[in-house]
Order: C-alpha cells, then structure tokens, then sequence
C-alpha cells in the first residue's frame, strides 16, 4: 500500500494562501512556475496571485517543464514579520 505523506497539506487559492494562513501550515498550491528570482527563489503565478517559493534543487521533479505547465507544488508557509508570504516547497507535481 503506497503512503501519501502530503495527503494533509491543505490544498488553498493563493488568496487563502495570502489571508488566512499560519506560519508553518501545510499547503497545497496550483500554478505556474514563471521566473527564477534567486538560486533557489522563484515566482509562482496562480489564477489570483504572484508568490515568492524557495525550492531546493533535488525538490524538483525529475520530469521536464516550463512556464505553461500546470504544476501543483506541497509546502510550507512561511510568515515573517514586514516580508511577504512566501512557500518552502518540499514536492512539485507535474499536472
């Protein structure tokens, strides 16, 4: 029997993301990966918003993708006073 350990991340709009989220929730999140930012920083595009996601290299998906791709990506919100929302993604989904 195969486990999903990301089974409890919360799946959310980005305005659910924005709004009524806790620092270190579980999230799910569709979208977009449009633009490198940083090394490990990018912009994540949903239907509503622009978010800033750090992603580590070996958290990528071994499948190929690009900026039209649908992906579904699992983290961790991360809250810091004056800074915006951002995500630390731990899996990407290819959909």
């Amino acid at each position: 029997m195969k486990v999903d350990h990301y089974a409890h991340y919360q799946d959310l709009s980005s305005s659910a993301l924005l709004e009524h989220t806790e620092d270190g929730q579980y999230i799910s999140l569709k979208g977009h990966l449009v633009k490198r930012l940083t090394h490990d920083t990018y912009l994540f595009k949903t239907n509503e918003h622009d978010i800033i996601v750090e992603i580590d290299d070996f958290d990528f998906p071994k499948e190929a993708f690009d900026q039209h791709n649908l992906l579904n990506i699992f983290g961790e919100v991360d809250r810091d006073f004056l800074e915006p929302v951002t995500v630390e993604v731990e899996r990407i989904d290819v959909l």
